[in-house]
């Protein structure tokens, strides 16, 4: 498996699902290329805006900033990945969906992706649907990752924003310590990333499905999910993986990492997908959590690999 490590700072190995391509700002939209990050759901459906997914679910979009030749500041690319709320202020993702810079991120409340990238851009400032990430933290193995590391990746992270929650929008559940996860269990899985990683096909929609659980113990802290034939794919990184218990309540279990190395060698979404498990996190989370909204929190670079 070849691991390299983007411009951005955003991790783009062939297996990635998150879709950090750098993408020049003048084109209508946001075009993925086959990495390891993940793009739109493939083969899923549109999420309806009084489903709970819609209520949790949010775009998230990152600047790559660069200086010109007359040392202006100007944006040369944009990323974009899935996360799932867990407070009026915090949003849990991928690691590789950070930047080292969080002033570079923005959130994006809506179940519609922008259609026109420029005209996106121009109504950040105002626009109500839209909040500026301002700091985060991302699991502790995230910044050790190098070209060694199959499994394990600490591939999560947690974003802290400004403006609080638009109308409607709520908080999702984390899968508790206590519910245990099993092969073949069904998972939904929930995102804005492309529907055809081989044709580069993007949805304009929040699209959802439901698969199952290939292996619960792919490692000590990720699962693997059965995504051959419809899965996430670039640009659903960071997403949310929900299960529901005996009473139909959702918890979400897992966080869209990468394209499984054996069964999609080249992050084309035409294989299996590995998932971070929450629940290895869950006391990683609260304190992060804590530490993000404390009257003493500063912004701050987050840690990102430094090798590839």
């Amino acid at each position: 498996m070849t691991r390299s490590l983007l411009t951005t700072g955003l991790l783009s190995t062939a297996l990635a699902l998150t879709a950090c391509t750098k993408t020049a700002p003048d084109q209508a939209g946001v075009v993925e290329k086959p990495s390891q990050t993940t793009a739109n759901i493939v083969n899923g459906e549109a999420v309806t805006t009084n489903e709970d997914l819609a209520k949790t679910t949010v775009q998230i979009y990152t600047f790559q900033i660069e200086r010109d030749l007359y040392g202006k500041m100007a944006i040369t690319g944009v990323s974009s990945c899935t996360g799932t709320l867990l407070a009026e202020d915090i949003l849990l993702t991928a690691a590789h969906c950070t930047s080292a810079n969080p002033f570079y991120m923005f959130l994006y409340f809506s179940t519609e992706a922008p259609k026109d990238l420029n005209s996106f851009i121009d109504s950040i400032p105002t626009n109500p649907l839209v909040r500026r990430v301002v700091g985060g933290k991302v699991g502790d193995n995230w910044p050790l990752l190098d070209d060694s590391k199959e499994s394990d990746w600490g591939d999560i992270a947690l974003l802290k924003f400004m403006g609080g929650l638009p109308e409607g929008y709520q908080r999702a559940a984390l899968l508790p310590d206590t519910e245990s996860l099993h092969e073949q269990q069904a998972i939904t899985l929930a995102g804005y990333g492309l529907t055809d990683g081989v044709k580069q096909t993007r949805s304009t929609k929040l699209l959802k499905v439901d698969v199952s659980i290939l292996d619960p113990k792919f490692s000590g802290t990720e699962m693997l999910i059965d995504s051959g034939l419809k899965g996430p794919c670039h640009g659903d990184s960071g997403g949310p993986a929900y299960v529901s218990d005996s009473m139909g309540q959702k918890y979400v279990a897992g966080v869209t990492s990468r394209a499984d190395a054996k069964t999609d060698p080249k992050g084309l979404c035409t294989g299996d997908t590995v998932y971070t498990k929450v629940q290895p996190y869950a006391g990683w989370i609260q304190k992060s959590v804590q530490l993000l909204q404390s009257p003493n929190f500063r912004p701050e670079l987050i840690p990102q690999p430094q090798g590839g």
